[in-house]
């Protein structure tokens, strides 16, 4: 009952329209075989309420996401591996002054993630809910909504999450023709977060192209701090 009420103020956050005549259906899934290898380019920029630590309240840094199946199972199965890594001439966020975070994220055969778990470094940082775009499992028209889950891994850095997600539209993202899905995230934990994004779908084969997404978090490193985030991602290729 918590998880549906706390799903209809997303929805209700978002906007999202009806999905009677909306027209035209389609697939968000990836056509191709899920890539083995993939990299891509981030900017990061936080506003702290208040300066924590050695840290000053305005924060801007940029990096290298990189990330590749480490793992296949027999049933289809698979484990994919997530690098963040900071620029060297970047200030580091955490307070181990750790400028590389990995993760593992576990999918089922039909590509849908069952859990996360942290490698190295803190990823329990509060933009990671709000980067993971998961697709309808239905074909869905520009309006139409649907509901995300990640259960996360319990007592870690990677706390459950759930969200809303809508189809916005089609449009030209640096001359690539792509679907734009609106979401918003809320993950538990010690330090609740909400990020809103936007992701950029390839129409071509369903590849996530680029991701925008903004969130706050309580009790930044902590303590009493909160903060504010905006991300981007770009990936090549």
């Amino acid at each position: 009952m918590k998880f549906a009420a706390t799903l209809l103020i997303l929805v209700g956050t978002i906007g999202f329209a009806s999905s009677s005549g909306r027209g035209e259906k389609y697939s968000l899934k990836p056509t191709g075989p899920e890539p083995e290898t993939a990299s891509a380019r981030f900017t990061l920029s936080a506003e702290l309420d208040k300066p924590v630590d050695d840290l000053p309240s305005k924060i801007s840094l940029s990096g290298k996401l990189q990330t590749s199946i480490v793992e296949k199972q027999a049933d289809g199965a698979y484990t994919r591996r997530t690098r963040f890594k900071i620029d060297e001439t970047s200030p580091a966020l955490d307070a181990d002054d750790e400028k590389e975070w990995v993760k593992d994220s576990f999918y089922d055969r039909n590509g849908k993630e069952i859990k996360s778990a942290k490698v190295t470094g803190d990823v329990g940082i509060p933009w990671i809910s709000g980067l993971d775009f998961q697709p309808p499992t239905q074909e869905v028209a520009i309006g139409d909504a649907w509901s995300t889950v990640n259960p996360g891994t319990p007592d870690s850095d990677a706390p459950a999450s759930f969200g809303a997600s809508q189809l916005a539209g089609i449009e030209m993202v640096s001359g690539t023709r792509c679907f734009r899905v609106e979401q918003v995230v809320r993950s538990g934990g010690t330090d609740p977060t909400i990020s809103y994004s936007t992701f950029w779908i390839r129409q071509s084969d369903g590849s996530l192209f680029k991701v925008d997404a903004v969130g706050s978090l309580k009790n930044f490193r902590d303590s009493s701090v909160s903060v504010k985030i905006a991300f981007s991602i770009t990936f090549e290729g």
